[in-house]
This record gives C-alpha cells, sequence and structure tokens, in this order.
C-alpha cells in the first residue's frame, strides 16, 4: 500500500479525519488560516538500495503528522487505532514541539510497501 492509497482509505473511513488531513502540504488562500487540529501526510525522502551499479529497490520514508495545539491523545489515539485496523506497522514519535507554529507535533513513521 502507498502512502496515498492509506490517504484515501482516511478519507473514505474517517469523515472526522478527513476534515482536517493535507496530502503533502496545506492549500490555502493568501490570508486564509488553518487551525489546529490538522493531518499532513507527507513523503520525507528515500534511500534506493543498489549494488553493481543496478537499484534493487527504494524505500521511501512515509509520514503522518499530526499537529495539536495541546498534549490531548485523542486525536493520536484515532491515527494509531486506524493504522491498526489495517495492519499498517508505524513508529510514533511524541509530542514533540515546533516552536516555529507553536504546535506540538506527533510523527507517524509509517513502513509501507
Amino acid at each position: 500500500m502507498t502512502l496515498t492509497e492509506v490517504y484515501q482509505l482516511m478519507l473514505q473511513e474517517e469523515s472526522d479525519l478527513a476534515s482536517m488531513s493535507y496530502y503533502d502540504h496545506i492549500e490555502v488562500d493568501e490570508g486564509a488560516e488553518v487551525f489546529p487540529p490538522f493531518i499532513i501526510f507527507k513523503e520525507v525522502g528515500g534511500r534506493p538500495f543498489h549494488a553493481d551499479d543496478k537499484v534493487y529497490y527504494l524505500t521511501i520514508n512515509n509520514e503522518i503528522n499530526l499537529y495539536t495545539s495541546d498534549r490531548s491523545p485523542l486525536w493520536r489515539s484515532r491515527i494509531i487505532d486506524f493504522l491498526n485496523r489495517h495492519s499498517l506497522p508505524f513508529t510514533l514519535d511524541m509530542n514533540d514541539f515546533d516552536a516555529d507554529t507553536g504546535l506540538y507535533v506527533d510523527t507517524f513513521n509509517l513502513i509501507l510497501r
């Protein structure tokens, strides 16, 4: 499953999460604001496995970033339930504070093929 497929699946199944989800970045009109909580799905780079001048596969790092204004575990648990329900393996970096935005960020690192 690709990150785009995970994003589309969430849009279909989780209506309240879908309304606050964006793929890769937030498109806003000039002067418009987006208020937390919100979720960003993004690819953050890749690492090819190569030998003998041939790339055998490319591992792409995928993230789901949850931005909140407080440390409430509600939205985090909803994403965890969604990922577990679909047997999507992940690691979680919890409650990093982003000083630029003034928001807390939970980063779900997805292991996708």
